[in-house]
């Protein structure tokens, strides 16, 4: 339908809405939908407006029924008519809008929906009469941060908000510091905000969201000891030994610590799986990681045997937890005045990232008991430029530790 059909409907800038019949979607019953298009400010709409009313064509004449039941379903869509320029009149007037951009709102329904009523529902949606306080303070937190998203893009309203503005706000909350995984745990609350308004009937409907693109997150660089404060544990715990009784809890802990550092161990492993007496096998130790049920291949180290000796299985009992054993190295970074507490998890970090250079990505992933070699990429801090040994004999790399 042109506009030159109707100009006595778009004559000035307000609303018109013109009711046309679509006798090629009539039904089997022989009845048409009666659809309504829009013009506004000398623009048309390209999409119409379905009334959900149906008519037999011989019951239609110019915009109006006729025959059985016509006032009841002129009435009904006079009404429907009227709840459009009610919605009309919601919208400021100084805004100069065209009439597709008034049907986005108008199919949404969602202008005059503010950023506070969506962080409303956000929380409304997250807490319940049973949720505890830290998680109502949690989800509080959630929605401040959000908002902070929102307000530097200066948006006001519901319909402002698509999948290409949220990948784009996600982006640069990303580029202003955020973590990628807290950006995205935060619009897709939102997104769950707008699907529940819309599932509840609150709004009639919103712009479709697929999957957010918000780019590779960034790897964030993990923090291990180096060669030389590897050494200063070791320096530390001989003295330890001279000045202190060797069943210490602080000489224990740091015993741990080196023999997980010299093995690739975790807490679990080493206290569940590792047996110096069991897993030796001449130059190697076999043992399976506890997690994922893979076996490990990790050379042994000569000169480091009076350490890993003392993991014959006595060792089981020396701490039921691992925060026991985090707790008791939390002393020992402060003794060193290292930057940061080093805990169990620092030691397996440690040795991936010293080791790599020496040993290549190969060898490390075997030692450390990895299913997949991209999973000792993402964890440890991998080179540019692999370094690789021809094997262990030729040449000794903890000889400086």
């Amino acid at each position: 339908m042109s506009a030159n059909n109707h100009k006595n409907l778009i004559v000035g800038k307000g609303l018109k809405i013109s009711k046309k019949i679509v006798k090629c979607d009539t039904d089997k019953e022989g009845l048409s939908p009666i659809y309504l298009k829009v013009y506004l400010n000398n623009t048309e709409a390209t999409k119409l407006i379905h009334s959900k009313i149906k008519v037999n064509p011989e019951n239609w004449n110019r915009g109006y029924f006729v025959g059985k039941n016509a006032n009841q379903l002129n009435e009904e869509l006079s009404s429907k008519l009227q709840s459009i320029r009610n919605f009309y009149l919601k919208i400021p007037q100084k805004e100069f809008i065209t009439a597709n951009e008034f049907m986005v709102m108008y199919r949404s329904n969602s202008y005059g929906f503010s950023i506070d009523d969506l962080m409303q529902t956000i929380i409304d949606t997250s807490v319940n009469n049973n949720s505890k306080e830290s998680t109502i303070n949690k989800v509080k937190s959630d929605v401040k941060r959000i908002r902070t998203y929102f307000n530097n893009e200066d948006v006001t309203s519901l319909s402002d908000i698509n999948q290409y503005h949220l990948e784009d706000w996600g982006k640069k909350a990303i580029r202003n510091g955020y973590k990628t995984t807290t950006v995205s745990q935060d619009l897709f609350k939102v997104i769950g905000a707008i699907k529940y308004l819309v599932n509840t009937g609150k709004i009639i409907n919103h712009h479709h969201f697929g999957k957010l693109r918000l780019g590779k997150p960034v790897k964030k660089e993990q923090w291990f000891l180096t060669e030389a404060e590897i050494n200063k544990l070791l320096s530390y715990y001989r003295f330890e030994l001279e000045g202190t009784k060797s069943n210490n809890k602080v000489n224990i802990a740091l015993r741990w610590f080196l023999g997980m550092f010299y093995t690739g161990c975790n807490f679990d492993d080493m206290k569940h799986s590792f047996n110096y007496n069991e897993c030796r096998k001449d130059k190697f130790f076999f043992f399976k990681r506890k997690k994922t049920h893979v076996n490990c291949c990790v050379p042994v180290q000569e000169n480091r045997i009076e350490i890993l000796k003392l993991f014959d299985g006595s060792h089981f009992k020396d701490f039921n937890k691992q925060v026991e054993l985090n707790y008791q190295l939390s002393k020992i970074s402060k003794a060193l005045k290292f930057k940061r507490n080093i805990t169990s998890k620092i030691a397996r970090i440690s040795y991936g990232s010293i080791m790599t250079p020496k040993m290549g990505i190969d060898s490390v992933r075997l030692a450390l008991g990895h299913k997949n070699r991209i999973t000792t990429e993402n964890y440890y801090n991998v080179p540019d430029v692999e370094i690789y040994v021809k094997s262990w004999e030729q040449k000794n790399i903890f000889t400086t530790l």
